[in-house]
């Protein structure tokens, strides 16, 4: 069997490894020429709620053997007022490469 799937995104790329883990070929359709976001930048998944998943990595490691490096971790936040500065350090979340590298997020998918 083959499923259709439409965009190579971070959606479409892990629909497509869960796909064919579980012998279902996927065709992925994608408009542009290249698998990643077109501008460089840093995405963050952060863990400042109430959240049921805590650690996506582990999560995705764990659920679907998905294994996905972090660029880095945030372990400062500074919040800028007029007047007035204020920074906390903790273990705040993961920070992920987004563009058309390697270790892009897309690209460790790829």
């Amino acid at each position: 069997m083959e499923v259709a799937i439409i965009g190579a995104g971070l959606a479409g790329l892990s629909c497509a490894i869960v796909l064919e883990r579980n012998g279902i070929i996927p065709v992925v359709y994608e408009k542009t020429d290249f698998i990643g976001d077109r501008e460089a930048h840093v995405g963050a998944s952060l863990k400042m709620v109430d959240r049921p998943i805590r650690e996506i990595t582990k999560y995705l490691k764990n659920q679907f053997e998905i294994d996905v490096k972090p660029l880095n971790t945030v372990t400062k936040l500074t919040h800028i007022a007029p007047g007035t500065n204020t920074s906390i350090k903790g273990n705040f979340g993961l920070l992920f490469r987004r563009d058309k590298e390697e270790d892009s997020l897309k690209g460790q998918l790829f």
